[in-house]
């Protein structure tokens, strides 16, 4: 295994600044045999794919399908054919001088072979920083997922070029080696403001489906946008709710509807859209009527397995009345943006003849979906929370779980996730999924400025925004020297006056947040990183360690292994510098002569 991903992943690349961005693994209607890659060339070059086996041997190029010029940049896609099921190759796109890494993806089963696992996001939408940030302990902790799925309003404004640069920066790493795809929110035609004339308003969502391209086999017109395709057992089926700025769902999609669903051979149907057909909170509930009265009954009368959808803010899930082992209905966001609930709460689905099983306020969530022969399974992790939220479980804890049966002849729905096997613990996930990931030990850095020393440290998420204590110790007890609160990304930075000079060298520093403390440092360890600083896409990281030894940088993304990105050697006064390509969030550590810095995040 590690041949072959040393033969997928190696391999110099050059480096440009007109390098591709924006890389993604899209679906195809076949995708055990075919793979769709889109990506951007910023400079508006035009570029091809590399295809490798799994051996590292050449298979083909292949040069754009498509190519579209968007604000200056010219993206890119390329549908590969003749692939074989169940199958890992390697690629990497961009042009002479200019090429992405080399990516591995892995096509699907032909059919449902064995149980497997994706993710289903709610709107990103706004404070897309924050949100990367909370996605990815998701990512980690699902590390197995073939797909990601998300449901609308990707950004705030479709042609602010920063926000779609910020929602692919975000799943960096993850959407080059797995299959992403959505359908557009209101977010994607109407901009920033409900009122006219729309501020960064695009009509036709052009941006949006200029990012991707999806099977183009749904209503015509609706390329991009409304669409289906099956993977290993599931059929996917994706509707457009906001086609135009009125938000008519359109008759037309209410046929294709019925007759895609009624055509299908897979074990399981699931359908995905932005507005909901009973909104989770107390706006939208004249939108929310549109769509059902479009598509409520076909959902119905075709008992479609899940329904998944976003753009009400708060999480939601129930079934019509009188078919609780019927459809069901899940409404999610994964982003800080929330709407009130309004009395009562889940007035909308109390209106219109359903039951809801769960409505959370300001509680944001990634589902985990595991699909297995006899067994769907869905487990929504919380993954942040704002500060009216009406539930008192942590953050990395199970808000909703539910379980879709189909064995011994009959289907039905129990709480609680299932899924057909247990999947054993991964190098990335030591037992505890998202809640280990997010509950880690809080990290500390300290830098010594004159007669201060000040002390960095980025608690759990499940303590971003809480109150923090760091403690010093000079030798003996540990004392309370400065209280405060982390942020919302869970950073603490915060200076306190310098120990006296006969107790420095043996100073020692941690930060405590609820019952975890951190590590201690102390204030000149051998090792450490004592600058960072980005430009674009790459990262200088500045050191010190030992004279003239060997070092070399690595890199961590959320819970994942840790994996050197840059090897060096330090100079005569144990300096070391380097420029080096750093995600946004990754944790950077140094290592020189069998010594380790403590690590920081690459902002």
């Amino acid at each position: 295994m590690v041949a072959v991903l040393a033969a997928l992943l190696g391999g110099p690349t050059a480096a440009s600044a007109a390098a591709p961005d924006r890389v993604a693994l899209n679906p195809t209607a076949d995708p055990a045999r075919s793979q769709t890659v889109t990506w951007r060339a910023p400079d508006g070059a035009g570029g091809s794919l590399q295809l490798r086996a799994a051996d590292g041997r050449a298979i083909r190029s292949a040069t754009p399908d498509e190519s579209e010029l968007l604000r200056g940049a010219r993206h890119h896609a390329v549908t590969l054919t003749g692939l074989r099921p169940d199958t890992t190759y390697g690629y990497r796109v961009g042009h002479d001088g200019a090429w992405s890494p080399w990516h591995a993806f892995r096509t699907a089963t032909d059919g449902l072979r064995a149980p497997w696992r994706w993710l289903y996001l709610g709107d990103a939408q706004e404070e897309l920083d924050t949100w990367a940030r909370w996605v990815r302990p998701a990512f980690d902790a699902v590390s197995d997922a073939r797909l990601v799925m998300h449901v609308g309003d990707l950004v705030n404004a479709p042609n602010e070029d920063r926000e779609w640069g910020q929602w692919f920066g975000g799943q960096r790493g993850t959407i080059e080696r797995i299959n992403v795809f959505s359908v557009p929110g209101n977010h994607e035609y109407v901009g920033t403001t409900d009122r006219l004339p729309f501020v960064d308003a695009d009509a036709s969502a052009r941006t949006f489906r200029t990012h991707f391209r999806f099977p183009r086999n749904g209503v015509p017109g609706f390329s991009d946008t409304n669409y289906v395709f099956d993977h290993q057992g599931v059929r996917f089926i994706g509707l457009n709710t906001g086609d135009n700025l009125g938000y008519d769902p359109s008759p037309q999609q209410a046929a294709w509807l019925d007759r895609t669903i009624a055509e299908s051979t897979q074990r399981w149907t699931v359908v995905f859209f932005h507005i909901p057909v009973f909104s989770s909170a107390d706006q939208h509930h004249s939108q929310a009527a549109r769509v059902r009265r479009s598509w409520l009954e076909i959902l119905e009368r075709r008992d479609v397995d899940l329904v998944l959808q976003g753009h009400t803010h708060a999480y939601g899930r129930g079934f019509v009345n009188g078919h609780p082992d019927g459809p069901q209905y899940v409404v999610s966001v994964s982003s800080p943006k929330y709407y009130d609930l309004g009395t009562p709460p889940g007035a909308d689905w109390i209106a219109n003849g359903a039951t809801a099983r769960a409505i959370v306020g300001q509680t944001s969530t990634a589902q985990e979906i595991c699909v297995g022969p006899d067994r769907l399974g869905l487990r929504a992790t919380i993954i942040g929370k704002g500060p009216g939220t009406t539930t008192d479980k942590p953050v990395g804890a199970v808000l909703d779980a539910f379980t879709i049966r189909k064995d011994g002849g009959r289907k039905r729905v129990e709480d609680g996730f299932s899924c057909d096997e247990p999947r054993p613990p991964t190098a990335t996930e030591p037992g505890g999924g998202v809640a280990e990931c997010l509950g880690r030990p809080a990290i500390v850095d300290v830098a010594t400025r004159g007669r201060h020393d000040r002390i960095r440290a980025e608690v759990p998420l499940a303590r971003a925004g809480g109150a923090v204590r760091v403690e010093r110790s000079t030798g003996g007890a540990w004392r309370t020297v400065v209280r405060g609160r982390a942020d919302a990304h869970g950073r603490v930075d915060v200076g306190v006056a310098a120990p006296a000079r006969r107790v420095a060298a043996r100073t020692r520093y941690r930060v405590v947040a609820g019952t975890g403390r951190s590590s201690a440092a102390g204030r000149d360890r051998a090792v450490r990183i004592t600058g960072m600083a980005r430009r674009g896409e790459r990262v200088t990281v500045a050191g010190r360690g030992a004279a003239r030894a060997p070092a070399r940088i690595e890199v961590r993304r959320g819970c994942g292994a840790w994996r050197s990105v840059a090897r060096v050697r330090s100079t005569r006064a144990g300096a070391v510098r380097r420029t080096v390509d750093v995600p946004r969030g990754s944790a950077v550590r140094l290592v020189v002569a069998g010594g380790r810095s403590l690590p920081r995040t690459a902002r």
